[in-house]
């Protein structure tokens, strides 16, 4: 729904996903936060962020990046996957769509 665009380097090992202003300067303002906790707790489950980076081409809007350890390379075979968002705001499935095996 963010319409962020998502990049895989070509090892597999790095994500690289478009963000907004917004997300941004939220993560700037957690960065030490963030920071401090991946160095205490090294088997933490909070995606690992190497770098957050803007692009500004000539006379165009700005493009706001991360880079991330990709956790989910793709010889890993998905079985299932689930959304684990925590808002249910606009989440809803049309009855039709229920009784497929995917939603």
């Amino acid at each position: 729904k963010s319409g962020a665009l998502f990049y895989k380097t070509k090892d597999d090992r790095f994500l690289i996903k478009t963000i907004s202003k917004q997300e941004s300067r939220y993560f700037k303002d957690i960065l030490g936060h963030y920071y401090n906790h991946v160095m205490m707790y090294h088997d933490t489950l909070l995606p690992r962020f190497f770098q957050l980076f803007r692009i500004r081409p000539h006379r165009k809007r700005s493009i706001r990046m991360v880079v991330m350890h990709n956790i989910l390379p793709s010889h890993l075979f998905i079985t299932q996957r689930y959304d684990l968002k925590g808002s249910t705001f606009g989440r809803r499935t049309a009855e039709e769509d229920r009784s497929r095996p995917n939603v």
